[in-house]
């Protein structure tokens, strides 16, 4: 059966991360539920199609963003960690390092992107970009977020 980059980029990091994330969201849902928090949302931004290496194949090249996102009214409590904030929370989710040597943890997505992303068919090119922000999603719930966008290729064969 054909499984789409998004939903498998998903169960590759449900299985990297597992119940570190309370939900795994294919594209973003808006409106999150207090208990589904912290979270992953992946999203497609775009995608490109080109000619492939032979004539029965096309080579496409998608850009997806996997969304880290935790509740900000975390910070906000009069028990808050200042050197722990959510923020904080997200970076070393993402890209904490060893001290030692500057590596990037292997808990974190972007080692487990660069190291073992091995999605059949799905290859991730070497550039990343990571974006912080705050989200105001409704009126009882704020996130903090962390953007970590990729770009993957994959062949498509041609239509017969």
């Amino acid at each position: 059966m054909y499984q789409q980059s998004v939903e498998k980029l998903i169960d590759f990091l449900r299985e990297e991360f597992g119940s570190k994330f309370k939900a795994y969201y294919n594209g973003d849902p808006d409106v999150i539920p207090d208990f589904n928090l912290p979270c992953v949302s992946v999203v497609k931004n775009s995608d490109q199609m080109v000619n492939g290496p032979s004539g029965g194949f096309q080579r496409v090249t998608e850009q997806l963003v996997v969304k880290v996102i935790y509740d900000k009214a975390a910070d906000w409590t009069a028990d808050s960690d200042e050197v722990d904030l959510t923020e904080k929370k997200i970076r070393d989710v993402v890209e904490a390092r060893d001290p030692a040597t500057g590596h990037y943890l292997p808990q974190t997505l972007k080692y487990a992107l660069y190291n073992r992303l091995t999605v059949t068919g799905l290859e991730m090119n070497q550039g990343m970009t990571f974006e912080l922000g705050v989200l105001p999603r409704s009126d009882e719930l704020v996130t903090q977020e962390g953007h970590l966008t990729i770009t993957v290729t994959y062949l498509v064969q041609n239509p017969r």
